[in-house]
């Protein structure tokens, strides 16, 4: 048989070096099954954590909310322009290549956990994003909604 198969839970890595604030299960990656381009996790977003506001430049991102309820905080950095969505249990995004992307957990008391999938590597390393500076008018959107921008820095 080949590598396609069942991944084994009991034996996937955890990590809290992929995402800002956040614990990754590592499902599949080069490491795990011999994925040639995806990265594929199961993230944990700590009680009132965020992912901090950063981009990714050569990969797309997909993304499913399996429970928990977040502030989505999307965007075009070279346009300056910006959207801010409540997310909740069962919603789904994508990110592209070199936009500004981050999670803020709504809750202080539960999780949330998002399945993500990073197409354009299939490691850890190469799933990072990097930080970005904040435009004045993202950080007014963030103000309309009590968020402080100085600790969603990446």
């Amino acid at each position: 048989m080949g590598v396609t198969g069942v991944i084994d839970r009991e034996n996937t890595v955890r990590s809290r070096a992929v995402e800002k604030g956040m614990e990754v299960e590592i499902i599949a990656s080069k490491d795990q099954c011999g994925s040639e381009i995806l990265f594929y996790v199961i993230g944990t977003l700590d009680p009132g954590g965020n992912t901090g506001i950063h981009v990714h430049d050569d990969l797309e991102i997909a993304w499913f909310m399996l429970e928990g309820e977040t502030y989505c905080v999307m965007g075009a950095p070279d346009e300056d322009d910006y959207a801010i969505e409540e997310c909740q249990k069962n919603s789904a995004g994508y990110v592209a290549p070199g936009e500004l992307h981050l999670q803020v957990n709504r809750s202080d008391t539960q999780k949330a956990v998002i399945l993500m999938a990073y197409v354009g590597t299939n490691n850890a390393e190469g799933a990072k994003g990097r930080s970005v500076e904040l435009s004045s008018t993202l950080k007014a959107l963030l103000d309309d909604i009590g968020i402080e921008a100085q600790a969603l820095i990446g």
